[in-house]
């Protein structure tokens, strides 16, 4: 029986010895990694010692601290200068726009009544909504939203969905003429494709009386050039009434399916 118990504690201290021993090595592992992360810093610490000691790193110290300063002011004028010139250019621009949008809606007044002849629409413009794009920047750019309106006894309305096919050619060809008007002081071209698709003969004959008043402001202009592609034998006859030309070019096709162009004297 006390061989027994001998036996147990004998066993018992083993297992605690090999614990305490397991420990041990443990921290002599931990004790040589902080040895070495020791070392490193002292390392670190004297070489910042010698560099402080140094003559070479430190010389110029306060000389390059006021060149860095005086770098750090400069910039952040500049950077206050920028803002100013951007804001400046900014409200500038708004105003040009603001300007040239102005400018060329009375061309497309004028041009609209003297072309239209119809009664249900009295005039209509280019109606421009700003919209800051949000970028999360102090300094937003503006970006516009343009619509054609409509006007009748001073009651707007957006000429999307509610105008005919006639009405819609009329109103693209108006705001090309105005924007040539205001645009292309120095580049004399206007092309105009099948300008009287959809026209009745009342506005197909006013828009050649106005195509004869543009012509006849610009033909003192040396470079300007009018290119007009239609099959509105009409068209063609109204503005031959006016003098625009003494000739055109017919295209049509001969017996072996080729084109060919014709020059017709009027």
């Amino acid at each position: 029986m006390l061989l027994q118990i001998i036996n147990n504690e004998k066993k018992e201290l083993e297992m605690n010895i090999d614990n305490y021993t397991k420990r041990i090595r443990n921290l002599q592992i931990k004790e040589a990694e902080l040895k070495g992360k020791i070392d490193l810093r002292k390392e670190y610490i004297r070489k910042l010692q010698t560099d402080i000691n140094s003559d070479v790193v430190y010389t110029n110290v306060e000389k390059e601290y006021k060149k860095k300063l005086i770098e750090i002011i400069v910039y952040k004028n500049a950077v206050k200068d920028i803002c100013t010139f951007y804001h400046a250019l900014d409200q500038a621009i708004i105003k040009f726009h603001n300007l040239k949008m102005e400018e060329i809606n009375i061309s497309i007044k004028n041009l609209w009544r003297r072309v239209y002849n119809s009664p249900d629409i009295d005039y209509i413009y280019i109606k421009s909504d700003v919209q800051n794009e949000n970028n999360g920047k102090q300094n937003q750019r503006k970006s516009y939203n343009y619509r054609v309106v409509m006007v009748k006894n001073n009651c707007e309305l957006d000429m999307r969905g509610r105008c005919s096919s006639g009405q819609k050619v009329l109103c693209s060809i108006i705001i090309r003429l105005a924007l040539a008007e205001s645009f292309s002081i120095r580049c004399g071209i206007l092309a105009l494709d099948e300008p009287t698709t959809n026209l009745d003969k009342s506005n197909s004959r006013n828009l050649a009386a106005l195509i004869a008043n543009i012509v006849e402001l610009r033909k003192g202009t040396s470079a300007f050039q009018l290119i007009l592609i239609t099959h509105d034998t009409y068209f063609v006859e109204a503005l031959s009434k006016y003098g625009l030309t003494d000739c055109f070019y017919k295209v049509s096709r001969d017996e072996h399916g080729y084109s060919t162009i014709k020059k017709v004297s009027r």
